[in-house]
């Protein structure tokens, strides 16, 4: 997550060169490994509509919920949030993961551009059944049957 986050935001400004195009490759590849092993969750599942409908670029898709769906994880947390955050932040603070996790939501503009996508907040939560992909969703740390609250707090409701 590391290689990514920190090549993400040049590549997106359009100001990445090819040291931060080989640190995406290398984090593409890695999640690849990863989800080979644990297979996707919550993310995952709800970007799949957001694509099928909306054509939302799926990597978009899945960061559109992930500061809320971390929210939520937090609350079954075994540790590797903790991990998580040492990682990236430089503290085991959860607090300072999520606000990790919201700054580059907010840098990359995620909301913005999904929402230039959707035409309105009714026609998101119209494809909510669709989001609960077997193997995906069932695969999150907590159980959720509706997401519409991830869905209002993602769209900044």
């Amino acid at each position: 997550m590391r290689l990514g986050f920190d090549a993400l935001p040049k590549l997106t400004a359009g100001q990445g060169t090819r040291i931060e195009r080989d640190k995406m490759a290398e984090a593409n590849v890695l999640a690849g490994l990863a989800i080979s092993h644990t297979r996707t969750a919550l993310c995952h599942s709800i970007s799949y509509p957001l694509t099928a409908h909306f054509r939302v670029p799926h990597g978009l898709a899945c960061a559109f919920t992930m500061p809320y769906v971390l929210v939520l994880n937090l609350t079954a947390d075994d540790g590797r949030f903790k991990d998580l955050s040492l990682a990236l932040t430089g503290s085991e603070d959860c607090d300072e993961l999520v606000k990790y996790f919201e700054n580059i939501h907010e840098l990359l503009d995620v909301r913005k551009r999904v929402k230039k996508m959707i035409p309105s907040l009714e026609q998101l939560l119209a494809v909510e059944s669709e989001m609960h992909t077997p193997g995906r969703s069932d695969n999150n740390l907590v159980d959720v049957e509706n997401v519409e609250d991830l869905l209002r707090q993602s769209w900044g409701q």
